[in-house]
């Protein structure tokens, strides 16, 4: 893996459970090569803080602050406690409906937590429009530059060693 560049592994919880005979060897992994593990966890809150418990020096990823274009505050809310509460936890924009999360989240955590993603690509409308879209979402927190550049980049290329 280290030999071909690889700078991150991402799991995706997708129609199975993110059971701990699959995951947590993948984490570990993750841990030992000291590369980011991106989880689309798909709202399993328990499962995520299991993780990020049992390795507390892999660096974790969540997709989509939780889940994937979730109007649930109360879910948000849960992973943004969850990333508060530990290091190794960043929460990922993309797909991230309730924008004012976002800005919640760095308030709640600073922006060195939080990282821009644009989960592409996308073909409706197409993967330019996608991620503008999803960049426009962030400039319209008016953040100051510090944070917005943190989340726009610094954060991932910290994350992957760039």
């Amino acid at each position: 893996m280290v030999r071909l560049g690889f700078k991150g592994i991402k799991i995706h919880a997708g129609e199975y459970a993110i059971a701990e005979y699959v995951v947590d060897p993948v984490v570990e992994l993750a841990e030992k090569l000291e590369v980011p593990c991106f989880i689309d966890c798909i709202g399993r809150i328990s499962d995520v803080k299991r993780i990020a418990e049992k390795f507390p020096k892999a660096k974790i990823i969540i997709a989509h602050f939780g889940k994937y274009l979730s109007a649930d505050e109360k879910l948000l809310d849960q992973f943004i406690n969850l990333a508060s509460t530990h290091e190794n936890i960043y929460l990922d924009t993309s797909g991230v409906i309730l924008t004012h999360k976002i800005g919640e989240a760095i308030q709640r955590i600073g922006s060195n937590s939080i990282v821009f993603g644009t989960d592409g690509p996308h073909d409706e409308p197409d993967t330019v429009s996608f991620a503008k879209r999803e960049l426009e979402k962030i400039k319209t927190l008016k953040l100051n530059l510090i944070d917005e550049e943190s989340i726009l980049g610094r954060n991932i290329l910290r994350l992957l060693k760039i």
